[in-house]
C-alpha cells in the first residue's frame, strides 16, 4: 500500500484545523451569556427596547405571559393557561408555579403587574406602552399570587398577540 501525499496533507491539515477549533480551557463563568451583535446594545430593559437588535436580545433573556409558537399561534409561557370572559374584555392568566427568577424567587402575579404597568409609566418613557393601549386604567390586577387579570376598554383581538412581543416580556 502506497502513501498518498495528498491524503497525508489533508489528514494533517484536518487534524490541525480540528484541534484549533476546540476550546483549550473551560469557560470562566457558565452564567455569562455571550451574544454576537454588531449594534450597540445600551439596555437590557424590555421597556427600553427601541430597535430590532434590542428586541432580539430582550426576547432571549426574558419570558412573557405568552409566546409565539413555530406556527405563529399564541402559546403559554409564564402563564400556564388563560381564560377570557364572553365579551373578551377581561383576560385571566394563571401563572406557572415553577417559574422563578435567576435568584430562585418565584414569579408572582404582582411581578407581572409591575412589569406591565412599567410600560405605561410616563417616567419610564417606554416605546412599548402602545401594546397596552386597549387596557383600562388600573386594568392590570393581581387577583392572588398566581393569577393576573387584564381588563380591556373594548374587545381587542390582537391583544394576546401583542403580549408575545419583546415589550410583553
Amino acid at each position: 500500500m502506497k502513501n498518498n501525499p495528498k491524503s497525508l496533507r489533508f489528514a494533517t491539515w484536518s487534524t490541525i484545523f480540528l484541534v484549533g477549533c476546540t476550546a483549550s480551557t473551560p469557560l470562566e463563568d457558565p452564567r455569562v451569556l455571550r451574544y454576537n451583535e454588531s449594534a450597540a446594545i445600551t439596555s437590557l430593559d424590555p421597556a427600553a427596547a427601541r430597535s430590532l437588535e434590542h428586541m432580539w436580545v430582550v426576547d432571549q433573556l426574558y419570558d412573557g405571559l405568552v409566546e409565539l409558537g413555530p406556527d405563529l399561534t399564541v402559546l403559554p409561557c409564564l402563564a400556564k393557561s388563560w381564560t377570557f370572559d364572553e365579551e373578551k374584555l377581561a383576560y385571566r392568566f394563571r401563572l406557572r408555579r415553577d417559574a422563578v427568577f435567576t435568584t430562585g424567587r418565584s414569579v408572582q402575579a404582582d411581578d407581572v403587574v409591575f412589569s406591565l404597568e412599567r410600560l405605561r409609566d410616563p417616567e419610564v418613557v417606554s416605546s412599548g406602552g402602545w401594546i397596552l393601549d386597549a387596557v383600562r386604567p388600573q386594568g392590570i390586577v393581581a387577583l392572588n399570587d398566581t393569577t393576573v387579570e387584564v381588563r380591556l376598554r373594548e374587545a381587542y383581538p390582537p391583544f394576546l398577540g401583542l403580549l408575545t412581543t419583546a415589550y410583553g416580556n
